[in-house]
């Protein structure tokens, strides 16, 4: 049986009970290797195995190292833990000589190189040698040089592959191309021929799919990314979402289940969203730059300009770590029937421990200052159906849903979108022409508020238009359906859409009863703004 056969099955750290003299040690390193088709760690054992029987001792069980998918670069991340157990086994004096299939498995970094040859210096430490007979002595000047420069010659390659890396990705996102990486969510993955070798290891063989990876669309996955679009849209939260998809099993991108974050962060990514005209290219972001992609998109412009604005509208402060929202449907719409003062919610709590949910008139504001007379009060139960009641009713009046009809607005909705991002573009020239002096600290201060003033006009007409579409009704669905659906903030946006406010009028319902209720339909006013 071959030393590394007896290695691979072995402990890894029985060196730091040992007592053995000083040996052979082999140390073996693999970068990546996606396509599986490169020398890998076992293969290069074999090699240093070969060698070291070929030259002399063997190596011991005790002595052989490894790293596999690690890279030995600047760039790289993860910790070489079999890099850092070679070291330990030189501090404790049990390696003489590091065997390798050559020097950059060992070492691409100066630092690493200058570590070694410290440690040639108060250990037994000695010679670096590689499969194709290069050895470097790390006590003579003339071996360590040689060392230092097969290095530096290994650092230098580093840093041009990462230069032409850069340029050739660069490229690539101009062109719109695929840069690889996990499967896109929507749209296909790799697919390879799966090849065995003789030893039994399964590897990848030819691309069986060339031209479609990242490229061709996934209808049921871009059926799921239009109906979260969609649901955004019309005022669903996150949080809604996520156990909905959980619910039914469909999984998040790269498989598992869907967390509140990574929902967002998904619908938010741009790479299937149109780069102009829908149906058309998607997105390719590259360095912060976007590029049309030689794939199809998903979802149109407007829509995704649309739910991002949504994003904004629904967005809850978090208290404590807890997701606060509303708890009153018609907080600050109502309003004081005897002075014209707003209405927030003001419950309390009962003499029988019961808490009563009513809207109140605020006798003064945050500052102390007077506010209202505070002296209208109307439970908030009764209020809230009536209003919802009467607002469902309203909507299917002509003139609510003419004024509520989607294709309306969809020529205003585009024009937005393009002037959006004109004034985007425009605010990073301003910062660009800064840079080349073109603009003084002044002049870019002025000119940079006036542009974010600009663009602060069309995000909030674009979320005027949002709000419009939110209520949009799907086919087969109704007001009174979505409502049961939806939560407080979905309803008060269709509210807000055709009600100018709620007068709360004085007066005691006596023993008059609503739906359960004490409670004077006539005490409500509604004031529509159709």
């Amino acid at each position: 049986m071959s030393i590394v056969s007896n290695i691979l099955a072995a402990p890894q750290t029985p060196w730091s009970v040992s007592s053995a003299p000083p040996g052979r040690a082999a140390y073996a390193r693999l970068s990546k290797d996606k396509s599986k088709k490169s020398v890998n760690v076992t293969h290069q054992l074999a090699d240093i195995d070969d060698h070291a029987l070929d030259t002399g001792d063997a190596i011991g069980q005790h002595l052989v190292f490894k790293d596999n998918d690690i890279s030995a670069s600047t760039f790289g991340t993860k910790p070489r833990d079999g890099y850092l157990d070679l070291l330990d086994a030189i501090r404790a004096d049990l390696v003489l000589e590091i065997i390798v299939t050559e020097v950059p498995r060992l070492c691409r970094q100066m630092a690493d190189a200058l570590e070694l040859i410290d440690l040639s210096k108060t250990t037994a430490l000695q010679f670096v040698a590689t499969t194709d007979g290069m050895i470097y002595d790390l006590r003579r000047p003339r071996g360590r040089k040689a060392f230092r420069d097969a290095v530096s010659d290994a650092e230098f390659e580093t840093d041009q592959s990462s230069d032409r890396q850069g340029k050739k990705k660069n490229k690539q996102a101009e062109a719109g191309a695929f840069h690889g990486g996990q499967r896109p969510h929507g749209y296909v993955g790799a697919i390879y021929e799966k090849l065995t070798t003789p030893d039994g290891e399964v590897i990848n063989g030819r691309l069986l799919n060339p031209g479609e990876v990242g490229c061709r669309i996934l209808e049921d996955e871009a059926a799921i990314r239009h109906e979260c679009t969609q649901r955004t849209i019309a005022g669903e939260t996150e949080r809604d979402l996520v156990k909905d998809l959980n619910k039914r099993g469909i999984p998040a991108p790269g498989g598992g289940r869907w967390r509140i974050g990574n929902l967002r962060r998904w619908l938010l990514g741009k790479r299937a969203v149109a780069f102009g005209t829908f149906p058309g290219p998607g997105t390719r972001v590259h360095k912060d730059k976007e590029y049309a992609a030689i794939w199809d998109a998903i979802i149109s412009k407007e829509d995704y300009e649309l739910m991002v604005a949504a994003i904004k509208l629904t967005k809850k402060e978090n208290y404590n770590g807890r997701p606060k929202g509303r708890a009153y449907l018609l907080s600050g719409i109502c309003r004081c029937g005897a002075c014209g003062t707003p209405m927030y919610g003001k419950g309390r709590q009962r003499t029988d421990g019961s808490y009563h949910r009513r809207y109140g008139c605020k006798a003064r504001d945050n500052y102390g200052d007077k506010l209202g007379c505070a002296k209208v009060y109307r439970t908030a139960e009764p209020v809230d159906l009536l209003v919802w009641e009467q607002v469902m009713y309203r909507y299917d009046t002509p003139e609510v849903t003419a004024a509520l009809t989607p294709g309306k607005d969809r020529e205003r909705l585009k024009q937005l979108v393009e002037l959006q991002t004109k004034q985007r573009l425009h605010l990073e020239s301003l910062v660009s022409d800064y840079g080349a002096g073109i603009l003084t600290r002044e002049e870019l201060v002025i000119a940079k508020q006036a542009a974010a003033e600009k663009l602060q006009q069309t995000d909030a007409e674009l979320a005027k238009i949002q709000k419009v579409r939110a209520v949009s009704i799907p086919a087969g669905e109704t007001l009174r359906s979505m409502g049961e659906r939806q939560g407080l903030n979905w309803k008060r946006q269709v509210i807000s859409l055709i009600v100018d406010y709620v007068e709360i009028l004085p007066g005691h319902p006596r023993g008059n009863m609503w739906n359960g209720y004490h409670f004077e339909p006539g005490h409500v006013k509604i004031h529509w703004k159709f």
